[in-house]
């Protein structure tokens, strides 16, 4: 005989003892049926008093995103610097603020940098570690030809405090002013202590909304950790709240510190990832590129149609 999980036996009785049953068989299952059960309506409306925050969210559905228009951004250095926050992160005395210069001038003189076209306009470069003594001789080196479309400062306020005022104040002194310099972060930080990763993404993502309030590009001259890592972006000095906030991230390696070849890796939201393999002319004091570098090798080709069309959205 087989029982079930209970111990009942289906067997005992034979077959013909059971009976079938009968239209006034009444279950043994007390079932009431809900009394005035009304089921919901599809014009079923909540209540909305307890719960109406004081500024609703903003929200956009798929088509207003879609029939949306905006200004196309130009690069300031084409295929590599856009508006935004970009960082450039790098070992102290490697050549970042060579690098920041003479991106600097190649963009307040309209000049190509590393074969690549730049929009021209106003420039101003923070130089919170140097005196004027060094930029001077830095400029001398770099160019027989000084513009006054690029603008020093070797003080500032911290981040947070006069800061925001200061450079929107510049912006409204000099409209023409697309990329600002800021070298370095530590030193608009106005706590110096260790951050962790809400200070440094609540630093970062201010400087980003500087960025994008004023229609401007900030570089961000920033430090590398002295541990190395299979990923170069992971040796930028800090958390990830820095890498996370940034549109741009740039990393300037070498293997050695007396070599002058350098690796300069980029990657970001809005370009394309790529390894450039600067070298130091000692002489000059000018970062160039082995190979020349054209926009065609750092951005995908577009089919013409997808171009037409980019360009009558944009239009």
């Amino acid at each position: 005989m087989q029982n079930d999980l209970y111990g009942n036996n289906y067997y005992e009785q034979p077959t013909d003892s059971c009976e079938p049953l009968t239209s006034d068989y009444q279950s043994t299952t007390d079932y009431q049926p809900t009394p005035n059960y009304q089921p919901p309506t599809t014009d079923y409306q909540p209540s909305f008093d307890d719960i109406t925050p004081t500024t609703p969210l903003d929200t956009l559905d798929g088509e207003e995103i879609c029939e949306l228009r905006f200004k196309r951004e130009k690069y300031l250095v084409e295929s590599l610097i856009k508006p935004g926050l970009t960082v450039l992160a790098g070992s102290p005395k490697i050549g970042k603020s060579w690098l920041v210069l003479q991106i600097c001038l190649s963009v307040a003189k309209g000049e190509p940098f590393w074969g690549l076209k730049t929009m021209r306009s106003d420039v101003l470069y923070l130089a919170l570690e140097d005196s004027e003594q060094r930029l001077q001789r830095r400029m001398l080196t770099l160019t027989s030809e000084p513009t006054p479309r690029l603008h020093f400062a070797l003080s500032c306020s911290p981040l947070g405090c006069e800061l925001e005022k200061e450079l929107a104040y510049f912006i409204a002194k000099h409209p023409l002013t697309r990329l600002i310099v800021i070298d370095t972060l530590q030193k608009i930080r106005a706590d110096n202590s260790q951050p962790n990763y809400a200070d440094d993404y609540r630093d970062i993502s201010r400087l980003k909304s500087i960025a994008d309030g004023l229609g401007i590009c900030i570089l961000l001259v920033h430090h590398t950790r002295k541990l190395g890592d299979s990923d170069r972006f992971n040796e930028i000095s800090g958390t990830n709240g820095i890498a996370g906030s940034a549109d741009t991230l740039m990393v300037l390696t070498k293997e050695k510190r007396t070599e002058r070849k350098a690796t300069l890796s980029v990657t970001g939201r809005d370009v394309e990832d790529m390894e450039l393999k600067p070298v130091m002319d000692k002489r000059s004091c000018r970062w160039r590129c082995d190979t020349p570098v054209t926009a065609a090798e750092l951005t995908r080709e577009l089919p013409e149609e997808l171009k037409k069309l980019t360009d009558y959205m944009m239009s």
